[in-house]
């Protein structure tokens, strides 16, 4: 019995895309969940919080767990697709958070080639929903993105229900989710709709006391099931160049094979040989191997300085 109590059962990987149209709430949400999660500690939150009332966006705090560089902490909006992750009892998460601005949409495409299941985040302020979805915004654009992308499944979380123009309003949830199940039936099965505040939590990790009897999203993350992947042939989709642990890292997700340190592989369509000499989870914490599934840091030896974004690596 001790042999079986001792006997650590993996948990599946999945890589999450956080997607909708600019203001919808989606680094809020993030940084909302790394919150919840333990990952940023309360002293961190404290600072984010008395800097973003400093700087006249007090209500923004929570996005700079994800919005790092002053550019978007000065804008108020995302620029780079931010990385993260946590764990669930069933699951580990990886999380991207994609730009909602038209100007950033090659970020927003590369989070789409890389994750298994989409979060579409649309606001439920009035005249927000409208001015993403049916006033030349970018949500009918992110959703048919994701279509063409590695999305397996579908999640709509109708972010700023608390906000006083909805006041948690039944009619208005149904009214959204309505309007985008009618674009979205014939693209995604079974996708759900759950009504959250990015701000308090609400319905993330803990049901409001309100007409809402669904799942909440972490329970539903946790019962999510995804398609296995083939772990033959090595194929990473690369996410970005970034520099970290004291040199240059390139991060991908590894969509099919298995990736170990000193692995010769071959970047495409530039076709030129580089070597894997140190690989790392999103933690910095070095790893014998990544599989299917994994987004993982790659420090790279190649007689080539510039690295193509959308290179995928081939072995």
């Amino acid at each position: 019995m001790k042999e079986l109590e001792n006997l650590k059962i993996s948990k599946q990987v999945i890589n999450i895309v956080f997607v909708g149209h600019v203001d919808a709430g989606k680094s809020t949400i993030c940084g909302q969940i790394l919150m919840l999660r333990n990952i940023v500690d309360t002293r961190t939150i404290e600072k984010y919080r008395e800097s973003a009332k400093e700087s006249g966006r007090e209500n923004w705090y929570l996005s700079w767990c994800m919005d790092t560089n002053p550019e978007e902490r000065e804008k108020g909006k995302t620029v780079e697709l931010g990385t993260a992750f946590f764990e669930l009892p069933d699951k580990k998460i990886n999380i991207l958070d994609a730009p909602g601005h038209k100007q950033y949409v090659f970020e927003m495409i590369s989070g789409a080639n890389c994750a298994d299941v989409g979060i579409l985040v649309v606001s439920a302020r009035i005249n927000e929903f409208e001015a993403g979805f049916e006033k030349g915004g970018q949500t009918r654009e992110h959703i048919l993105l994701m279509k063409s992308g590695t999305i397996q499944k579908l999640i709509v979380l109708v972010n700023k229900m608390d906000d006083p123009s909805v006041n948690w309003s039944k009619e208005r949830f149904t009214e959204i989710e309505t309007k985008i199940g009618s674009y979205i039936k014939f693209l995604f099965n079974d996708t759900i709709f759950i009504p959250v505040s990015g701000l308090t939590g609400s319905n993330i990790n803990k049901l409001e006391d309100n007409w809402y009897t669904g799942p909440t999203f972490f329970d539903y993350l946790n019962s999510i099931k995804i398609n296995k992947r083939c772990t033959d042939k090595l194929n990473i989709i690369i996410v970005e160049k970034l520099k970290a642990l004291g040199s240059s890292l390139i991060c991908g997700k590894i969509d099919s094979g298995i990736i170990r340190k000193d692995t010769f592989v071959k970047a495409v369509p530039q076709n030129f040989n580089v070597q894997i000499v140190g690989l790392y989870n999103l933690d910095d914490v070095e790893i014998d191997e990544g599989v299917p599934g994994d987004t993982v840091k790659m420090k790279v030896k190649s007689e080539e300085e510039d690295y193509n974004l959308e290179a995928i690596l081939l072995n």
